[in-house]
């Protein structure tokens, strides 16, 4: 079963993601460069086994101690230091990316998913519309263009929900390759993350749409107002609904992005300053 949640993607991503482990090990390979070069400031012990006549063998021990090699040593240690923190300022800066990199990925997933139920309401609605009108035109009461124009409406709802769902894959595909184990991506993102401003302009509109939906179906059965009417109000609404979850997502997704620039994502991911 695949591991949810936000902070489980940023720890497997600067974790597991194959350019972490190359740079860690670059990392290593320069901390023993470092090592190497302070150990030539500390006296070296060395045996040399010499075998003599008469079957005598002679045992030599020999401690070097460099006394002044004009500043070689000191020098290399450091040059070898410097690499250290080049290497380590190196590391952080990919972490860093990742993190940014995984937040978006994960707001983005999180985004197309409500946008895919957005989508699959509005399927379910229209195809509640189309049998509306499919049992008043068996009554006489409406013509075989309505209907044509609803299953029409219905179809393009059906190849809406299916591009999303070709998107949701793509997000879940992006999120994998950062994260190497699979995340579900269903946990919504913690509040501790981020506070998302209020949306005060588009969720209105989705309040506005559905009662006009209502109002209209209303004033369709009283033969105030066309078919034409009400399925342009039903995507209307759909439109709204869209509209809202894709901005809740831009405005997650920017927040998390600067959230990760200014290390505020590190402490959930482990990532040492």
């Amino acid at each position: 079963m695949a591991s949810d949640g936000l902070a489980t993607a940023l720890h497997l991503s600067t974790t597991l993601h194959p350019t972490i482990k190359s740079k860690l090990d670059e990392l290593r390979a320069l901390g023993f460069d470092l090592d190497s070069a302070e150990a030539q400031r500390y006296p070296t012990f060395s045996l040399q086994a010499q075998t003599m006549s008469n079957d005598q063998h002679q045992v030599i021990a020999v401690l070097q101690q460099p006394l002044w090699v004009g500043g070689r040593i000191d020098v290399a240690i450091d040059q070898s230091d410097v690499k250290v923190k080049i290497g380590r300022a190196a590391l952080l800066g990919i972490q860093r990316q990742l993190l940014e990199n995984t937040a978006a990925t994960y707001a983005t997933l999180q985004g197309v998913r409500q946008r895919l139920k957005a989508a699959e309401l509005n399927v379910t609605e229209h195809e509640k519309l189309k049998q509306l009108i499919s049992r008043r035109e068996a009554g006489g009461i409406a013509s075989n263009a309505d209907v044509l124009l609803a299953a029409s409406r219905t179809s393009q709802a059906v190849a809406q929900r299916i591009q999303l769902e070709g998107v949701l894959l793509r997000a879940e595909n992006d999120l994998l390759a950062l994260t190497q184990q699979p995340v579900a991506g269903r946990e919504p993102v913690n509040k501790s993350f981020t506070a998302l401003p209020e949306i005060s302009m588009v969720a209105p509109a989705i309040v506005k749409a559905s009662a006009t939906l209502a109002s209209f179906l209303r004033q369709y059965d009283a033969g105030r107002k066309s078919w034409v009417d009400v399925l342009n109000t039903q995507r209307e609404l759909s439109d709204a609904r869209l509209g809202l979850e894709q901005t809740r997502s831009s405005l997650q997704e920017t927040t998390l992005r600067l959230g990760a620039q200014l290390g505020l994502l590190d402490s959930y991911a482990g990532v040492q300053k």
